[in-house]
């Protein structure tokens, strides 16, 4: 019975893969044609993440989902709730990030954004949809 686990493909694996993948794409699709854009402040001295949306129904979400991914350190990972303030924008609290640089990735249920920030040199982050890259 082990023998034929270990010399046969697993199928069902290989198919969650790819719906994975499918998804994350189908996100950033959703992004790239809603225009979002996303401008996000850390204020390192409060531990406030204000995000500032605009696009094509960014006015209705009023909760944004954020996540802080260390590059290679996935116990430094932060998840917040970014939730929205008086003054339009959203804003979470985050815990004091020790690294340098993060990868960030924001977004709701159908469309995302991601990208990267080295806290040494900026505390700001402007989002936009990525470029579909074309496969030859």
């Amino acid at each position: 019975m082990i023998t034929l686990a270990i010399r046969t493909d697993d199928g069902l694996v290989m198919y969650d893969y790819y719906q994975h993948i499918n998804q994350v794409v189908a996100r950033d699709e959703v992004a790239r044609d809603r225009q979002a854009q996303v401008h996000l402040a850390f204020d390192i001295e409060t531990g406030v993440l204000s995000a500032d949306l605009s696009g094509n129904d960014m006015a209705q979400v009023d909760t944004l989902a954020c996540r802080l991914m260390h590059p290679t350190r996935s116990d430094f990972d932060q998840q917040l709730t970014l939730h929205r303030g008086p003054d339009g924008c959203l804003h979470g609290d985050f815990v004091r990030l020790t690294a340098a640089r993060w990868i960030v990735q924001v977004g709701i249920q159908h469309w995302r954004l991601v990208g990267r920030i080295n806290r040494a040199q900026t505390a700001t982050l402007d989002l936009s949809p990525q470029a579909v890259s074309s496969s030859s």
